[in-house]
């Protein structure tokens, strides 16, 4: 999400999840999906610059 803005799936869950945040300062909810729970579970991983 911090380097493909341009990307749909960025656009739906940020607008969805961020309202004007971050992605490495956000929560989670109890109703949100499993996705954005996981991506919020791995900031950490986010912060040190993981690759893939």
């Amino acid at each position: 999400m911090l380097n493909q803005q341009d990307r749909l799936w960025v656009w739906v869950l940020g607008g969805k999840y961020l309202r004007g945040s971050i992605v490495l300062e956000a929560g989670v909810s109890a109703t949100d999906s499993w996705i954005w729970k996981s991506i919020v579970k791995h900031q950490e991983e986010l912060r040190g610059g993981l690759c893939y």
